[in-house]
């Protein structure tokens, strides 16, 4: 593992990204590309003190489906160590190709004071305008979210009046035989067949007696004693 340069003022750490392997022999890389760029324009920011760390954090071959990369992976590990100010990137979609990570890095990056910069879409979080680009961003993110939460409570609860099966512990019973020669599984008085609810006529009785007897119970191990004996 390589030691990042000690630098005085702000340290940037670049980090670059590329889907595919580069060809055997190719001279020039995107990756190399990437880092070129990047590194002039931090050359640019001399006047705020910027300066590159010299460590490269380079995912070659590697998704910007998910944040399981070797690079990315050790490039947090360093922000957690406080080693970087700043994370330069080519493009946006070179750190993450989901809002919902994107959202995930930015929350990791304020914890640890850590500005980002995505040269070529002008997205700078050290500056005020890159901050409210960030906020609103997250705050779409964050009503993205919400309104999927919405229409999940919202599924349950027409499935709910249609007598479906919306989750829980329909499998705890083992499998019964079901309409049709099916399958079906039961809970407590209840049992599911094709994700719609019936009644289990085998426990149903055993939660009548709960419902008939819970007012006079003073406590559940009551209630089974009186059950069983």
């Amino acid at each position: 593992m390589q030691t990042p340069t000690l630098v005085t003022g702000r340290r940037c750490a670049i980090y670059t990204r590329k889907s595919f392997d580069p060809p055997f022999g190719q001279e020039v890389t995107s990756l190399e590309s990437q880092r070129a760029i990047c590194f002039c324009y931090i050359a640019s920011q001399q006047h705020k003190h910027w300066a590159e760390l010299g460590k490269p954090y380079d995912d070659s071959g590697r998704s910007g489906a998910n944040l399981v990369r070797p690079a990315l992976q050790e490039l947090l590990a360093d922000i957690e160590q406080r080693l970087a100010d700043i994370v330069v990137v080519y493009k946006l979609d070179r750190i993450t190709r989901t809002l919902l990570d994107f959202v995930r890095l930015i929350d990791f990056f304020d914890r640890y004071g850590v500005a980002f910069v995505s040269i070529t879409q002008t997205f700078d979080t050290s500056d005020s305008m890159g901050r409210l680009i960030r906020n609103i961003l997250l705050t779409f993110a964050q009503f993205a979210r919400e309104i999927a939460s919405d229409r999940m409570r919202d599924k349950k609860m027409v499935m709910k009046q249609r007598g479906l099966w919306t989750g829980g512990d329909a499998d705890r019973l083992p499998p019964q035989e079901g309409p049709a020669g099916g399958q079906q599984y039961g809970g407590l008085g209840s049992a599911m067949h094709l994700r719609d609810l019936c009644r289990n006529q085998a426990r149903f009785r055993d939660v009548q007696t709960s419902h008939r007897r819970h007012p006079q119970a003073q406590s559940l191990a009551f209630k089974i004693g009186a059950k069983e004996g």
